[in-house]
Formats: C-alpha cells, sequence, structure tokens
C-alpha cells in the first residue's frame, strides 16, 4: 500500500494549520465567524455598483472579489445579501464557473 498520498495530505494540513490555526478551533467558533462574514457581506452590499461588474465595470476588483465570493459558497449559514447574492450569481454565470454551495459545510 502506498501511503505517499496520505503523508502528503497530512503535511499540507499541518502546514495550513500552522499558519491559519486549528482546523478544528475555527470550527467551534463557526456561528460568531459566520456572523462576522455577514457583517462584512452587508458592508459590501452598499458598494455593489451593478450585478455585473462591483464598480460598475468589469475591473481588476472584479477578478478579486468573485473568487473571494465564490470560495465563501463553501460555507453553510452565510446570510447573503442581495445586492452581494445578485453580484456572485451574475459573475458565476458570466465567467462560467460554478459556485461551491453544493459542497458547503
Amino acid at each position: 500500500m502506498n501511503f505517499l498520498p496520505l503523508r502528503r495530505a497530512s503535511i499540507l494540513s499541518a502546514k495550513k494549520e500552522a499558519s491559519s490555526g486549528s482546523f478544528d478551533n475555527h470550527l467551534a467558533h463557526s456561528a460568531g465567524l459566520i456572523k462576522k462574514i455577514g457583517d462584512d457581506l452587508r458592508s459590501l452590499d452598499k458598494l455593489i455598483v451593478q450585478p455585473n461588474a462591483v464598480n460598475g465595470e468589469l475591473s481588476e476588483d472584479d477578478i478579486h472579489l468573485f473568487p473571494l465570493l465564490r470560495n465563501l459558497t463553501l460555507v453553510a449559514g452565510i446570510h447573503w445579501p442581495t445586492k452581494v447574492a445578485d453580484y456572485r450569481d451574475n459573475m458565476a454565470k458570466q465567467t462560467q464557473i460554478n459556485l461551491l454551495s453544493s459542497m458547503a459545510i
């Protein structure tokens, strides 16, 4: 049996936890972290100009913002303000990149 992939996964997990903290600890504090994300998304909601471009025209901001919002679709329980959800969904459609909601935990 080849244990190399398991060993690699263990090393990667240890490195990630060393840089960003214990996964178990973060999961234990999920409710508070999700609330903070919701607060940040409500602030973002006020800044979105159009659902097809955060500033009204496609820019580098969209290149940075859409992947961040897409990654957040992995987190179950986030309340998405209307303009943020519309922007996220429209950018997914424009880029033909699926959201990750089906894998949310």
